[in-house]
């Protein structure tokens, strides 16, 4: 799973402020394996939320490995799908998924030696018990049989890149 930063609206203070002094980032990260129902198009998985902001260093974290957020996302009803060209499967674009019941633990690690930790979690609202919180998704639902999807061979040209290349191609 992957995630691409968001903004967190108001930033450190509840406001925005001239040059985005303020500005806070919010990235989720998995920290478990996810347990996909197919049928049921529910995800259960565990995640921490990285917050990045210039005060609050880099190990500024909602959550953790030892400590996760829960999620529990779930859909009602059942969502349009359409095939996907020649391969065995559908897609269900813009699939709803929401989660009503997630407990949100307290922030670690935020400033040095975690000396911010109270002034995110005053922002926060955090620790949060289960209940408190919500969460709804938007995303492209894929149902496909992996073994029928290969990626294409390899050209001589591409098989000679620099592995480094290659390797910051696939984490583009």
């Amino acid at each position: 799973m992957y995630s691409n930063p968001i903004s967190v609206p108001g930033g450190a203070i509840g406001i925005d402020t001239p040059l985005n002094l303020t500005q806070i980032t919010a990235t989720v990260e998995a920290v478990g394996l996810p347990n996909i129902k197919v049928l049921d198009q529910e995800l259960t998985m565990p995640v921490r939320l990285k917050l990045s902001n210039s005060l609050l260093g880099n190990n500024c974290y909602l959550g953790s490995t030892a400590n996760p957020i829960n999620l529990h996302l779930t859909t009602t009803g059942n969502p349009p799908s359409e095939p996907i060209g020649d391969y065995p499967g559908a897609v269900f674009p813009a699939v709803q998924h929401t989660d009503n019941l997630f407990a949100a633990p307290a922030a670690s690690g935020c400033g040095v030696f975690g000396a911010l930790n109270w002034a995110v979690n005053l922002r926060a609202g955090t620790p949060s018990a289960s209940g408190k919180n919500s969460l709804t998704t938007s995303s492209d639902v894929y149902t496909v049989a992996a073994r029928k999807v290969r990626p294409p061979a390899a050209s001589a040209a591409q098989a000679a890149e620099p592995a480094a290349v290659a390797q910051m191609g696939a984490a583009g």
